[in-house]
């Protein structure tokens, strides 16, 4: 394989690598990427495809990775119609896959905190759900928003109250198993995705953990800040199957703490309905 002054430039290599076979294209991909490689490279040489077009990831010399497009024809075959040669070139396509990485990021995050928005959630819990139907467990759903943080804004500023809900997230996660989703849906308002409960009272202590470490002061910009939060429980598939109904059970249950003096845990009952809360009542700090 022969690689042009330009293309030696991109993938960092040296003017002859090794010689021309699949070992070679795998060898030169990210090993995430060598399935995808093979199989467009296979299909062309096949004859099932008018060129190989492929994206993938090469190593470079310094050990990091840089995607690339490479575009190629079989150029020449033998009389048995095994492939001799391919002839193509190789782009540099990395700014692009970083900012396309940066805008899907965006996407899917809460820029204040960083965590999964409203958007990834909605796509976690859609799977997560189908891997409890699948797999035959169950599945929790935390819905929680902090008490006492409108007075922080109102008395310290939208400045302080931004970084508190930045700490708030930071502890949570260090909090919750690598497996949780912990994600915010706007303002104060926090969900945590459990894919994996065995029942309702595993779900709740998860719930009473994220309480214990909300009820330790916050020291924020100089200033010792004390919140809590109301939280709410629901469990799949006792209360439900279905990603929106599960988020109405939670919420309700939410609400119920709200009702019964703040600062608690609720878990809803199976046997009764989701009744969304009113909006003031439910989103009242």
């Amino acid at each position: 394989m022969t690689l042009s002054p330009s293309a030696r430039g991109i993938v960092d290599a040296p003017a002859t690598l090794m010689p021309f076979d699949r070992n070679a294209f795998r060898l030169m991909a990210h090993p995430d990427d060598a399935a995808p490689v093979l199989r467009a490279l296979d299909a062309h040489l096949a004859g099932a495809t008018p060129d190989y077009v492929v994206q993938y990831r090469t190593r470079l010399g310094n050990g990091n990775w840089r995607w690339v497009l490479a575009r190629g024809q079989v150029a020449g075959r033998a009389v048995t119609g095994e492939p001799l040669r391919i002839v193509g070139t190789v782009a540099d396509i990395d700014a692009r896959k970083l900012q396309e990485d940066a805008m899907r990021h965006q996407a899917h995050h809460d820029m204040l905190t960083g965590l999964p928005n409203r958007l990834l959630l909605a796509d976690r819990l859609r799977q997560a759900l189908l891997a409890a139907q699948r797999e035959g467990h169950k599945l929790g759903l935390i819905f929680f928003d902090l008490d006492k943080f409108k007075p922080v804004n109102d008395t310290y500023g939208h400045a302080v109250g931004d970084i508190l809900l930045q700490q708030v997230a930071t502890r949570l996660r260090a909090t919750l198993r690598a497996s949780d989703t912990l994600a915010r849906l706007g303002g104060d308002e926090f969900v945590v995705l459990l894919p994996r409960v065995s029942d309702s009272g595993d779900a709740r202590k998860v719930a009473e953990d994220i309480l214990r470490e909300l009820n330790r002061p916050f020291v924020t910009e100089g200033f010792t800040l004390s919140i809590s939060a109301s939280l709410g429980v629901a469990v799949a598939p006792d209360c439900g199957d279905d990603a929106d109904g599960l988020l109405r059970c939670a919420d309700a249950a939410m609400y119920d703490a709200k009702l019964h003096g703040r600062g608690r845990v609720a878990v809803h009952d199976p046997s009764q309905a989701c009744v969304a809360p009113p909006q003031a009542a439910a989103r009242a700090a």
